[in-house]
């Protein structure tokens, strides 16, 4: 991305963007560099540093990555995301610089702050009554795709359709295995091979579980348009039964009886560790800042 473009469009509305008011707390804090801290000079610096990969300065370090298998972390958006994170950081050690001013400064600068903020408000509620914005009021197929971006639903009865009742496939195929997107059109369009037809079976899937309520005889094959993860445990009567990758990169297995199966997914080891060690983390360092903080309260009071 050209440097001059990147820098423009952080202070427009839409995706993949810090927006208005935090790019322009950023350039404050840069404004008055000399008098921030250490850690916000850091902060800001990592910030720039990720906006840098982003552009077409270094096109050559992405393309090198792009043929590593780094490729899967699709660096632009992520390095975005991070761009995002440190920049409201060092935003908040700004604002807390600019609390120590004069009473007039901080009318200038929160004054500007304000009408920036109305502005960014203003922009996107001219973004959702814009009349050329695209309504969905379909449900998603092959014929009908979902556009990536700029689009509305105006019905719940369409957004609960997409969102929880039904299973239609529909999604980016950037993760999906290599074998899979040979077979795109078919799982795309939810077909599920029945020893060896096709056939459509509604899938009703929630949060962690697919459920396929057709009745199929004993011992038949089923390969289900769901992609394979190891982390899937099959079950029909409650009871477990094994599953396999089929050529498509799906969930196959046999049938044991005429029950409904269901396909419910279990977090691995490394997840529920990770889950953990941040939830821990996270105490943690709550316990030292409330600590700290009653430490800084006592000793101003012994002080005084």
């Amino acid at each position: 991305m050209d440097v001059g473009l990147l820098i423009q469009q952080q202070f427009t509305w839409g995706e993949n963007r810090v927006g208005a008011l935090v790019a322009l707390i950023f350039v404050i804090g840069l404004l008055n560099w000399n008098k921030l801290t250490t850690h916000a000079k850091i902060t800001a610096g990592i910030a720039l540093l990720y906006a840098f990969l982003i552009t077409n300065i270094s096109t050559v370090f992405l393309i090198i990555l792009s043929h590593t298998p780094f490729r899967m972390i699709q660096w632009t958006g992520r390095l975005m995301s991070a761009v995002n994170l440190f920049s409201i950081i060092f935003d908040v050690d700004v604002v807390t610089s600019l609390l120590k001013k004069s009473h007039l400064q901080k009318i200038g600068y929160f004054g500007i702050m304000g009408l920036f903020l109305i502005s960014f408000i203003g922009q996107g509620l001219m973004f959702m009554k814009n009349p050329n914005l695209k309504k969905i009021n379909y449900y998603p197929s092959l014929q009908h795709k979902l556009p990536i971006g700029n689009w509305k639903i105006d019905s719940s009865k369409e957004l609960n359709y997409i969102t929880t009742k039904n299973y239609t496939g529909i999604g980016f195929t950037d993760y999906w295995p290599n074998r899979s997107i040979n077979f795109k059109n078919s799982i795309i369009s939810n077909n599920t091979k029945i020893n060896k037809r096709y056939r459509k079976i509604k899938i009703k899937h929630n949060v962690d579980e697919f459920q396929l309520n057709s009745k199929l005889n004993k011992n038949t094959k089923v390969n289900t348009p769901i992609l394979y993860n190891k982390q899937y445990k099959v079950f029909q009567n409650e009871k477990n039964i094994p599953y396999h990758e089929s050529k498509r990169g799906t969930v196959a297995f046999k049938t044991k009886n005429k029950a409904p199966i269901i396909i419910k997914y279990y977090p691995s080891n490394g997840i529920k560790i990770a889950q953990i060690t941040s939830l821990t983390t996270m105490l943690i360092l709550l316990t030292i800042m409330i600590k700290n903080k009653y430490t800084l309260i006592n000793f101003k009071r012994i002080k005084k």
